[in-house]
């Protein structure tokens, strides 16, 4: 019984690992093309 307790812990655990990294590679992408279009904004302002 105690096993099986376990195991679902153990599952739910992963499954909220995965939802947080999830999470997080969707604000590395956010945050990245942010950065991107910073850059390209940047460099326009420099070369005008």
């Amino acid at each position: 019984v105690r096993g099986e307790l376990g195991r679902i812990k153990f599952g739910f655990l992963r499954q909220r690992q995965k939802a947080v990294l999830t999470m997080q590679k969707q604000i590395r992408l956010v945050i990245s093309r942010r950065i991107y279009k910073d850059t390209i904004t940047a460099t326009v302002l420099v070369q005008s």
